[in-house]
């Protein structure tokens, strides 16, 4: 069986490969393509034309959209039957406990999460002072905004992701970048640590931090079944880089909805020792 083709955005450069080896289209057609894209222009000229297009629905026609229609519908360029996506996950993985995935949906890793912490903290809290920490936090029972959030997230399978990002270039936008600094679930147990405690909220995320290193795992996807909105997406991204315009916090995000990332998928994991935020 032949291997499907891959996007893949980890720079500027593979994004713009991905692009000419799934179409077969030259690199510098490409390039002056989208250099010489009028988008207020075209956008005008083709809105109705999209809007009539099932694959067009409910777009927001920028110039990724309209990119595609002129490849696709003008050019003549086909889309492969299948692709393999890459995907980057923002997380921070403890500094004595090798990761190599899988990466797992918040379901199956919230009791590491808790005992994780815990390790951070024993002999300053009892366990059973913890345990009863988190059963506030479970059963809604502890008071809050943070606390409201985990019960939220940790109730509802709508938000058990994993999560990653399409464009690997996003982890400097400022709003995406506190993945790294602290993962939310994390934040949300952190911030509710009870007021009487010797332990600060300030105190563990510090001691979180000091345990932990900020990581990029990259993965794959295969047969990503969201084609055609991962085309247009690619297509803004080499658009704004080429435009010089600043990246967009809304870029599209991957939800694995609930499944894990197998150890095989994981393609590599990246530690970062600073990130230089936009």
């Amino acid at each position: 069986m032949a291997n499907n083709q891959v996007i893949d955005c980890t720079d500027y450069e593979s994004a713009l490969l991905s692009i000419q080896t799934c179409i077969g289209i030259e690199k510098d057609i490409l390039t002056e393509l989208v250099t010489k894209l009028d988008y207020s222009k075209e956008r005008a000229r083709l809105n109705n034309l999209l809007i009539d297009l099932d694959a067009w629905e409910n777009c927001a026609q920028g110039p990724g959209d309209i990119l595609m229609y002129k490849l696709i519908y003008e050019m003549g360029y086909k889309l492969p039957k299948e692709v393999d996506c890459v995907f980057f996950h923002l997380t921070r993985i403890y500094k004595k406990k090798p990761f190599v995935g899988p990466i797992q949906p918040l379901g199956m890793v919230l009791d590491s999460i808790w005992e994780n912490l815990y390790e951070l903290v024993a002999g300053k809290v009892s366990e059973v002072d913890w345990q009863e920490f988190r059963t506030s936090l479970d059963t809604e029972s502890h008071q809050g905004h943070y606390a409201g959030l985990y019960y939220m997230k940790t109730k509802d399978t709508f938000h058990y992701g994993p999560y990653a990002l399409l464009i690997r270039e996003m982890i400097y936008i400022a709003n995406i970048n506190h993945y790294l600094d602290c993962p939310e679930i994390i934040q949300d147990i952190i911030e509710s640590i009870p007021s009487n405690w010797i332990v600060t909220s300030k105190d563990m995320l510090q001691s979180y931090q000091e345990a932990t290193t900020p990581v990029v795992i990259k993965f794959m996807v295969r047969n990503y079944n969201k084609k055609h909105k991962i085309f247009v997406e690619v297509l803004n991204y080499i658009y704004d880089k080429l435009h010089d315009v600043e990246l967009s916090p809304f870029t599209f995000c991957h939800d694995q909805k609930g499944l894990s990332i197998s150890a095989d998928d994981v393609l590599s994991i990246e530690e970062l020792n600073q990130v230089r935020i936009q």
